[in-house]
């Protein structure tokens, strides 16, 4: 079922996008770096999760720039991260998309981050799935990735990866107003679940909710599966006027 392709426009280059189903809500799955929308339609899977989000809400999918069959990033210098953010609005004036909710997996997640805690009146909600706020460990941030990681790729995309390690969104995490749900494996090894449980513990009222195994959203989900809001901590909110959106996202769990 894929959809037909169509592109916005952002300083002359163009973000490929495809929209599925029509009824409300809206909601953005943006993936990680290596997503393709084309490609993605062959994976059984991916196809499963999409037509199952579609049928209850118009599906937002784009690739951003430099992935997929959105237009390359040129090799120097890489726009800044506050760019990719910049690629969602325009996605979302090009659909006519006011609010939506954004679903970010992975290196995905602090674009959406960004994009939650400065534009605040167009998001409905967040979910946050198996991402950080900053990847490289600092001082202040032990659970990180040592800094040699960001130097061990090779050649060719030392400078994407580089850029991909070194984002630090952690200071946007309080200014964030959406409902927020954190999804996160316990027994991660790259991202593990400090990662998850940090955004939780500094985004307000978020909840966060550990899987047993990846929580790979694009596994295809049970129909009878609910996904709930179960806040972890004291005085995390409820999600009120969104139950709807969290509905869309049934994850197989346990």
């Amino acid at each position: 079922m894929a959809s037909e392709t169509g592109y916005a426009r952002l300083q002359g280059d163009r973000i490929g996008y495809q929209v599925l189903g029509q009824e409300p809500p809206d909601v953005v799955l943006s993936p990680g770096s290596f997503g393709h929308l084309d490609l993605g339609w062959e994976d059984p899977g991916i196809t499963l999760f999409c037509r199952t989000l579609a049928s209850s809400c118009r599906l937002i999918l784009f690739d951003r720039r430099g992935t997929g069959i959105s237009d390359p990033l040129p090799h120097h210098p890489l726009p800044p991260w506050e760019a990719y953010a910049q690629e969602l609005a325009a996605v979302l004036d090009e659909v006519g998309a006011e609010r939506a909710a954004l679903l970010a997996e992975v290196d995905a997640g602090p674009a959406a981050i960004l994009f939650a805690s400065t534009q605040p009146e167009r998001v409905s909600a967040l979910i946050l799935s198996h991402t950080t706020a900053r990847f490289l460990a600092a001082d202040d941030y032990p659970i990180g990735l040592p800094r040699e990681a960001a130097g061990a790729s090779p050649s060719a995309a030392r400078t994407l990866v580089r850029a991909l390690l070194e984002v630090d969104v952690r200071p946007a995490l309080p200014l964030i107003q959406a409902p927020t749900l954190v999804l996160h494996r316990r027994d991660a090894q790259l991202i593990h679940i400090e990662h998850g449980r940090y955004l939780a513990d500094h985004i307000p009222g978020a909840g966060c909710r550990p899987a047993r195994r990846h929580p790979d959203l694009q596994d295809g989900p049970g129909p009878d599966r609910r996904l709930r809001h179960r806040p972890d901590r004291p005085g995390a909110q409820p999600l009120k006027g969104v139950e709807g959106t969290w509905q869309l996202f049934s994850v197989a769990h346990h």
